[in-house]
């Protein structure tokens, strides 16, 4: 676990839609992405600009159209130039309910047996597009969109074990 002090405090999604996302351009007071952990994972879209992070002690730039996971419990930050990116932040105990489908498998995941690669590959439409799809979903405001959005995590979470982007 990371220190104390860099704990992000604010609560993302609510019971009703399990996940938040955050569309972020350079009039976002939270556009840059300070030193921060928080026990949810993350997903991050590059939109526009380059997007210079750190995620647990690794250092890289995102450009339009890259993809970025954070692991809960994982130390994190961005500094974006001329960017426009969004991230989806989500509770991954949502997923690993007992007796839910993929239970045993998703548990690697919150219990952190496994890692999901940081850099997902943007040239696997198989991995990429539920992923997209989760973005696109989530940021509608449509109830039908509530109801699909969280309904990809499932299948992000099978292409991520199915293309092997995860480390044990």
């Amino acid at each position: 676990m990371q220190l104390l002090e860099y704990k992000e405090a604010k609560p993302h999604g609510s019971f009703g839609f399990p996940l938040e996302i955050y569309c972020l351009d350079n009039c976002h007071p939270r556009y840059r992405m300070a030193c921060h952990w928080h026990m949810e994972m993350e997903i991050i879209r590059v939109l526009r600009g380059v997007f210079r992070y750190t995620i647990e002690g690794k250092s890289g730039e995102a450009f339009k159209g890259d993809l970025l996971f954070v692991n809960s419990g994982v130390l994190h930050a961005g500094e974006p130039e001329d960017c426009l990116y969004e991230c989806i932040v989500f509770d991954p105990a949502m997923l690993a309910r007992p007796g839910a489908p993929g239970y045993t498998l998703l548990t690697n995941f919150t219990d952190h047996a496994m890692l999901v690669d940081t850099r997902i590959p943007t040239n696997d439409p198989e991995l990429a597009g539920p992923i997209n799809r989760l973005f696109d979903d989530a940021g509608r405001p449509a109830n039908p969109s509530q109801l699909a959005a969280p309904g990809l995590l499932p299948a992000v979470f099978a292409q991520i074990f199915r293309q092997r982007s995860y480390s044990a």
